[in-house]
Order: C-alpha cells, then structure tokens, then sequence
C-alpha cells in the first residue's frame, strides 16, 4: 500500500510467464523475430499516450479514459496489410503536423507497446466486421467516441485496429527524433513497413536511454 491508498503489485524477475504479452507486462518477450513502428499524428499521440511527453512541449491535455490505462486502442487505415503480430513489439512514432520548426527534429520515436490483439475491420473496402461490432470493440481504449468511429468506418477502405500494451517511454528529453532515426538507418521506408530486427528495436531503446536488460528478462 502506498501513501496514497492505494495497492502496489510486484512482478518477480525471475519467473516471467512469456506465453501471453499480458502475462509478461510490463516485460517484452525476449525471443520475438521482428518489430515495427507506428505512426500517430501528434494530436492523437499526447491523447493516449499522455506520459510520453516532449521536451518543451507543455503538457494541458486534460485526462481521458483512453490515456489512463496501459492497454491503448490504435485504429489504422494501412494503404497494405501490415506486416505485425500478436506479440510482437513495436516503436511508436509521434508524427509532428505543425508548421514551426523542422519535422525531422519534431516527429520522434516516444515509446514501446506490445501488440496485444490485431483486427482486420476492413480490407480493399470490404468490411470484415460490422460497424456496430467495430464500435463495440474499440470500447473507451480509443481517443474517438462513437459518431467519429461510425465516420471513420464508412471513409476508410483499409481498417485495422491494434490493442496495444504500454509497455514504457522514453520520457521527456529523452525522445529519439526522425533526423537520428534516419542517421542510424532505423527509418528507411514508410513507418508501417519498417521490420526491426530484435538488434535494431534494442538501438532503439538504447537511443532513447532506456536500460535494455529492464525491459527483456531472459
């Protein structure tokens, strides 16, 4: 119990169940093949994501469901199917949409997620799920309420929606901007096609002053 009241948890270090990535929070599992980016424009991003914060940048979002907890709904419209898997850990990528300044020293790298459930809503403008099931499923883990998921459904020819686990960031002056990304060839291509290699994502990591050895127990 801590001074506020309220219940503190320990995880032991020493036996990690990786079979489920709920299991294994707040710990990455150690022998995953690959792992990919994704984009969040940067109005969306400090929404759910209201602890990976900049470097400069005051924070007044005020809080919102979807911000609080550490499982967040991301809803893609992918021009191709995406490459990520259950599983599988991901960089996500603040996408700067302003006009001050330089985008490649303002879109940054913030934070880690594992990919907790991936569900195809809608490919090549054929809907595999219907709105009502999609709405349903997006719950209140996601930054738009219901007029705005209905809105989204009917204008998106490709939808996903990821479940993704909040598994750390960088925290503020310690984010990893698009300009050393590209520098460490860590951003070649369109960030939902880039596949790290498990090297590449603990660059990452490294890049962003995270202690590797506290996030991947082996």
């Amino acid at each position: 119990m801590n001074p506020r009241g309220e219940c503190v948890f320990l995880k032991s270090r020493k036996h990690i169940d990786y079979t489920d990535p709920f299991k294994s929070f707040p710990f990455i599992e150690p022998n995953f093949k690959k792992a990919g980016m994704i984009p969040i424009e940067d109005r969306y991003h400090d929404i759910l994501f209201p602890y990976s914060e900049l470097k400069g940048n005051k924070n007044e979002i005020e809080e919102e469901t979807a911000g609080n907890g550490v499982l967040k709904v991301y809803i893609g419209a992918p021009s191709s199917p995406m490459h990520h898997q259950v599983g599988e850990p991901v960089i996500i990528y603040r996408k700067y949409t302003g006009t001050k300044g330089r985008a490649a020293f303002k879109s940054v790298a913030t934070s880690f997620c594992t990919i907790a459930s991936l569900t195809v809503v809608k490919r090549s403008n054929t809907s595999l799920m219907s709105v009502d099931d999609f709405v349903s499923l997006a719950g209140n883990k996601t930054i738009f309420d219901e007029k705005s998921l209905n809105s989204i459904y009917a204008k998106k020819k490709n939808l996903v929606l990821l479940e993704l686990l909040y598994n750390g960031y960088f925290g503020k002056g310690h984010n990893v901007n698009f300009n050393s990304l590209k520098q460490a060839g860590l951003f070649e291509e369109y960030p939902y096609n880039i596949r790290y290699t498990p090297k590449e994502f603990f660059s990452i990591l490294e890049m962003g002053d995270i202690d590797v050895q506290n996030v991947i127990i082996d």
